[in-house]
């Protein structure tokens, strides 16, 4: 089977960022137990940069920025007015579970609909190679 070029360059530079995470070599692209395998080792290098970034970074010039507050905190930080728009609340837990739940019920219909419609054109085959003539609607 041929792979596609672009997979293969997207799978060397996914496994080379996990690497750097987790501080070495991973094929993440073909680990089956991927990223679970790793959860430890990821928060922890999470944590670790937070660490870093903390004692890098003056106090003053660093937002600690909590989305759930909206706009008040990052506007004051920027010194800039708060806008008159609500703060965008998108890509939500729940909108990330209904996106999985699409994607799902798809592969499903998918599923369920393949072995029906290889069966219609295999039939409609059949019949024109058997010289049967095929009805219109």
């Amino acid at each position: 089977k041929r792979i596609d070029p672009f997979f293969i360059r997207f799978a060397k530079m996914c496994d080379q960022m996990w690497g750097r995470i987790v501080k070495r070599p991973i094929e993440a692209s073909l680990d089956p137990g991927f990223p679970h395998a790793y959860k430890d080792e990821i928060i922890a290098a999470y944590d670790a940069n937070n660490v870093r970034v903390l004692e890098m970074v003056t106090p003053k010039r660093l937002l600690i920025h909590d989305h759930k507050k909206g706009w008040a905190s990052l506007c004051h930080f920027l010194g800039k007015p708060v806008p008159e728009i609500d703060y965008p609340h998108t890509n939500t837990r729940a909108e990330f579970h209904a996106f999985k739940r699409n994607i799902a019920m798809g592969v499903a219909a998918m599923l369920i609909m393949a072995p029906i419609v290889l069966g219609l054109v295999f039939k409609l085959v059949f019949k024109l190679f058997n010289g049967q003539k095929i009805k219109e609607a």
